[in-house]
């Protein structure tokens, strides 16, 4: 496997700046429509772009769609899915408007339809307190093998090959089930789900693309998502 290449610009810190504006913006109100809110959208996602005009990359997914989520959480009428719709046009203009790194312009997008709609939906359902835990009886802490053998038999369910939408497949499962081990810290979930989606990574191959190319972008967009998600799971 090849690790990603170090990134060849410094990214903006702009979760606090585009928050703390959008908790000060007089705008904000639960009553909006549809159909305003998705016009104030596109008015943030311009700030947004602004901030990524000279590169985007993979990591970046999570953080955006952090971001803009943060914002459209003002808006109590606003539904999941709707959520997803304006995340997902915030992404799409995104890599349409800048460089995406490691692929050309004719497979960056249907690799990212196919792969980062799954990890909306994830993300959204944590926020939402809807992810379905599956709840382990024993107080000992589970030991490494635990997670292997359960990363095994995750992998075995794959039996026809890893699809680029598998990743979110994966990753919820895997966020299922670590997240039923309450004697485990935040920060051990998150790892360990890290751990369980890179070994199925690494063991099972993709279609259309060699692995060199697409093992990085997977675990490139992998452990930013699951920070946030365990952010929303364990505020």
């Amino acid at each position: 496997m090849f690790d990603l290449p170090p990134q060849m610009i410094e990214q903006p810190d702009i979760n606090t700046s585009f928050i703390a504006k959008a908790e000060l913006d007089e705008s904000f109100s639960s009553e909006y429509s549809y159909k305003a809110v998705r016009s104030i959208m596109q008015e943030k996602s311009k700030e947004i772009l602004e901030l990524y005009k000279d590169g985007f990359q993979w990591s970046d997914v999570a953080a955006i769609s952090g971001i803009t989520l943060e914002f459209l959480k003002k808006y109590q009428s606003v539904t999941l899915e709707e959520k997803k719709e304006m995340i997902m046009t915030t992404l799409i203009d995104l890599i349409d408007t800048t460089d995406t790194p490691y692929l050309p312009d004719s497979y960056t997008d249907p690799l990212f339809k196919a792969m980062v709609p799954p990890l909306i939906d994830i993300l959204l359902s944590a926020d939402a307190g809807i992810l379905e835990i599956l709840p382990h009886i024993s107080d000992e802490k589970p030991s490494p093998k635990t997670f292997q053998t359960y990363a095994n038999e995750l992998k075995a369910s794959f039996g026809d090959g890893f699809q680029w939408s598998d990743l979110g497949v994966a990753l919820k499962s895997s966020i299922e089930f670590v997240s039923g081990y309450h004697n485990l810290t935040k920060d051990e979930k998150r790892q360990s789900t890290v751990d369980i989606v890179n070994f199925i990574i690494d063991a099972t191959d993709m279609p259309m693309l060699p692995d060199m190319f697409l093992d990085p972008i997977f675990k490139a967009l992998l452990k930013p998502m699951v920070e946030k998600v365990f952010d929303y799971l364990y505020p």
